[in-house]
């Protein structure tokens, strides 16, 4: 249960970092031992969420910060396992000093009820077996035809 991602109506609040019997502590996006792996929307920019114990967190480590504007939106990547990839975090605004910050979409002023995103993780698959290919296309089958006839010349 640790780690799993935790949301309320709106966007991400935070994850799991403990459960008891019947309680979860959860760790918030803007809490100064969170990071999380974003990209913007619409330009792809990939960043970190560095909470900073603000209510609006640093988007920092920005690949090509003069594509991130104010207004985008941050989405989770799914980088590093922890977050499913998509998920709602907010959108970009820009500070009095000039930052790029994230304005958090979860209401953190109104949380009651969090819904918790269950993750069992994905098993690998470090060998394709006997995976089938996909046909190449129409022509794929004429020129299996062709090699099956030539094959049976020999």
């Amino acid at each position: 249960m640790d780690c799993w991602a935790v949301m309320d109506g709106l966007g991400l609040v935070g994850r799991i970092s403990g459960v008891g019997r019947n309680t979860a502590r959860v760790l918030l996006l803007t809490d100064t031992s969170s990071r999380i792996p974003v990209s913007t929307q619409p330009s792809g920019q990939r960043a970190l969420v560095i909470g900073d114990n603000s209510p609006s967190p640093l988007l920092d480590f920005i690949e090509t910060p003069d594509q991130v504007r104010p207004g985008d939106r941050v989405l989770t990547t799914g980088d590093g396992g922890v977050f499913p990839a998509g998920l709602l975090v907010g959108q970009v605004i820009e500070d009095r000093g000039g930052r790029i910050r994230v304005q958090i979409a979860a209401d953190y002023e109104r949380l009651e009820f969090l819904r918790v995103l269950r993750s069992y993780g994905n098993d690998r698959i470090d060998d394709p077996g006997a995976l089938i290919a996909p046909a190449a296309g129409p022509g794929a089958r004429a020129a299996d035809q062709a090699n099956a006839a030539r094959a049976g010349d020999e």
